[in-house]
């Protein structure tokens, strides 16, 4: 399938937001001038990357799953996207620790699981908010969501192909009715908080061809952050989610190539996203040491966020992009 360029733009955009969240999260003990303050302030909101991530996978992710043969077919090739670069970077971050305890003599990185319990609770990606294993990088929770929402997809494709985007529209309402009534907490229903935020992609994805089905589910996430919003949650990433589908619209039309920059960056988001904490948060901090002066942290934010596409270009390409696709033999072979 040809590649959606703009909307990976968006992907890897939002993945150097999260990842400028969590470098302005780090402690700064220099003089703190007004201007430094508005920009720590302002990267405060970075985190609402997160909502981006999910609304652009209800669109990619729906593409796929309507494509899909099977279920089985449809979960195999989400798993061969998401697990491979996954445990590359649980295995990092291990790396990471023994070589932190051997310089250091300290494990200043992460808790590592405790039992074997929790370790296949990492590996399976049913840590918190799913049970109550902490994960072992501050990203991960998200991946936890994306999986249940696989899920819940694959769940449509276990009607025929005429019954499947009715499905989809039924699976989408119950979850966001029931997401009124599970406001938040831990468990099989803990997804259903941020189901709307995935839902708002399948709207993007049935316009202009299934109006009703895109309207019935617009109209049910708009009615959730209306009734979010007045329990008193913070409106922002329902603001942002809204703002990305009307991106998303736009950009899935626009005529305009993207620049090879956002293309590199887009493609390779999710390995950034994966690798700047234990990269950019924890590695590369141990050499460089906490800055003392305003514009010694703004060089070292350039650095880690260069060094963590550079980082995440390496992994794409050696975690990733390896099972995006089949290999070319395997391919000629189907093919003659």
């Amino acid at each position: 399938m040809t590649r959606l360029g703009w909307i990976d733009a968006l992907r890897g955009l939002a993945a150097c937001a999260v990842a400028m969240f969590h470098f302005n999260e780090l402690p700064y003990v220099g003089p703190l001038p007004d201007w430094l303050g508005v920009w720590k302030a302002f990267w405060k909101f970075g985190h609402a990357g997160v909502p981006v991530f999910f609304v652009l996978s209800g669109y990619c992710i729906g593409i796929a799953a309507l494509r899909a043969p099977a279920p089985g077919d449809f979960l195999t090739r989400r798993a061969r996207r998401i697990f491979p670069a996954y445990w590359a970077s649980v295995a990092l971050i291990v790396a990471l620790i023994l070589v932190r305890r051997a310089v250091a003599g300290v494990n200043d990185v992460t808790a590592l699981p405790r039992s074997l319990a929790e370790w296949l609770a990492t590996l399976a990606l049913v840590t918190a908010p799913v049970t109550k294993v902490q994960p072992i990088n501050w990203v991960y929770w998200s991946l936890s969501f994306e999986l249940a929402f696989y899920v819940l997809v694959a769940l449509a494709l276990c009607f025929r192909a005429s019954w499947r985007i009715p499905a989809l529209v039924g699976i989408s309402l119950l979850a966001t009715v029931l997401a009124l009534w599970f406001p938040a907490g831990s468990g099989p229903l803990f997804f259903l908080p941020l189901w709307p935020l995935f839902a708002l992609g399948l709207v993007a994805l049935f316009l202009p061809a299934r109006p009703g089905a895109a309207l019935t589910i617009f109209g049910s996430c708009v009615g959730f952050f209306t009734l979010a919003a007045a329990r008193g949650e913070d409106p922002l990433h329902w603001a942002v989610a809204l703002l990305t589908l009307g991106l998303l619209i736009f950009f899935r039309t626009w005529p305009q190539p993207v620049p090879a920059g956002l293309r590199l960056v887009g493609e390779c988001s999710y390995s950034i996203y994966l690798l700047h904490v234990p990269v950019a948060c924890f590695a590369l901090r141990w050499l460089t040491g906490m800055p003392k002066s305003p514009w010694a942290e703004i060089g070292l934010q350039a650095l880690q966020l260069s060094v963590s596409v550079a980082a995440g270009w390496l992994f794409y390409r050696a975690f990733e992009r390896p099972f995006l696709r089949p290999p070319r033999a395997a391919t000629a072979t189907a093919q003659s």
